[in-house]
């Protein structure tokens, strides 16, 4: 497996400051409010004893008063009663406001606290959230990174294995087909030309925007037991090696198909975990070389594109039933693939005054229009006369170039 590397060392750094950071403000608060309870502690205390200071000068001044009063033959009686009256007024009074001073304080510290633990608890997760989303993000990142860097890999030895047989080295494709298929075949843990929903690989091609031809290798490396783990790189020199040296149980075709010379791309797919790992190679002749070369409205089809190289030589349609998980139940052990059934052959309008006989065991469709002028192609036909049962009809044009004939579209359309 890779090492997790630099993505996930930002992030344990990232975390350590936010956490750090946070620390920070629960401590800070918490000192606050312990010295603010110190303080009003104190001025409790203080309070207290000045109450206590003042009612004992009080009791000492009129007891001073009472004696002096005792002492002098005079009746004072109601002067006496009023001072004690007083007495007792002063201290009530005092002590009331001794026992409310502090409930205020205590309320407002009480909200304080109320208040600021929520807001605290909340900033905690809003940072903790962000982390994670940070830490994902990243993960993310340095994942496709690093499939990015195995996919190229993987290229570097297809190239490798042409330029040792003087063939072209092929681009790498940007259609997702072979991801797909690979990652179908990772999820059925079964090694299949059949996606699990039932497609054929130029039928998943067709719905991933593809409009060359293509033609599949798909190779599966499996380990069971304690400590196994599937180093990719090491996977695919394996699997590289084994197609183009090893591949005799499949009469050479993996060989064949990397080495074939009118390849113009490659789409590259890999999964897997510790226990499997799945490549697939989706070869591609893109060789109608224009924005939209193929298109399709209604039964109406449309050709319309310049050549890359050799000459338009046919047009031909293979019919498939529609793809299902049973189809896939019933042909994935299957070691090849086929492109369908032949149902329909694309020929130019007849000279004047002429006709086309209609073959047997398929259908003969005359072209609306037929123009190969120079590298430049237009065809325009109706396939209404064949689309008669729901299943996926793939149009396929063929080129001749040097005296070799190879197709250049198989592009897929389903009829339900």
């Amino acid at each position: 497996m890779k090492p997790i590397g630099v993505g996930i060392t930002l992030v344990a750094i990232v975390g350590i400051i936010g956490f750090l950071f946070m620390n920070g403000v629960i401590e800070s608060n918490k000192d606050d409010l312990e010295k603010s309870i110190q303080n009003i502690s104190q001025n409790i205390q203080e309070t207290t004893k000045t109450a206590k200071d003042i009612a004992t000068e009080t009791s000492d001044t009129i007891q001073k008063t009472i004696t002096d009063t005792i002492n002098t033959p005079t009746n004072l009686q109601e002067p006496l009663d009023s001072a004690q009256k007083q007495v007792i007024d002063n201290a009530k009074h005092i002590l009331s406001n001794m026992k409310k001073s502090p409930n205020p304080v205590q309320e407002v510290i009480k909200d304080t606290v109320n208040y600021t633990q929520p807001k605290i608890k909340d900033s905690i997760e809003s940072v903790q959230n962000k982390v994670t989303d940070t830490t994902e993000s990243l993960i993310q990142i340095d994942n496709k990174k690093y499939h990015a860097e195995i996919i190229q890999y993987a290229l570097k030895k297809i190239n490798e294995d042409r330029e040792k047989n003087n063939l072209k080295p092929v681009l790498l494709s940007s259609n997702v087909a072979a991801q797909a298929h690979s990652d179908d075949v990772f999820a059925q843990k079964a090694i299949s030309h059949w996606m699990s929903n039932g497609e054929k690989p130029y039928m998943t091609y067709t719905n991933s925007g593809g409009t060359g031809a293509v033609s599949q290798n798909v190779a599966v490396s499996t380990c069971s037991g304690f400590g196994c783990s599937m180093e990719p790189i090491k996977q695919i020199e394996s699997s590289e090696y084994s197609m183009m040296h090893d591949d005799a149980s499949s009469n050479w075709g993996h060989r064949d198909n990397i080495l074939q010379p009118y390849h113009t791309h490659v789409s590259i797919g890999i999964s897997y975990d510790d226990n499997f790992f799945t490549m697939v190679q989706n070869f591609e002749d893109n060789y109608l070389v224009s924005e939209n070369p193929i298109s399709i409205t209604g039964s109406h089809v449309q050709i319309n594109s310049n050549l890359k190289s050799g000459n338009l030589l046919n047009i031909g349609i293979f019919y498939d039933p529609l793809p299902t998980p049973e189809l896939y139940l019933g042909h994935y052990n299957d070691r090849y693939y086929m492109i369908g059934d032949y149902v329909a052959i694309v020929e130019p309008p007849a000279s004047p005054n002429s006709y086309y006989d209609q073959p047997s065991g398929y259908k003969l469709i005359e072209a609306r229009k037929w123009s190969t002028n120079g590298n430049s192609v237009f065809i325009d036909f109706d396939a209404s006369s064949i689309l008669t049962n729901p299943g996926v009809y793939t149009v396929g044009v063929w080129v001749n170039e040097d005296g070799k004939d190879f197709l250049v579209t198989n592009y897929s359309i389903f009829y339900k």
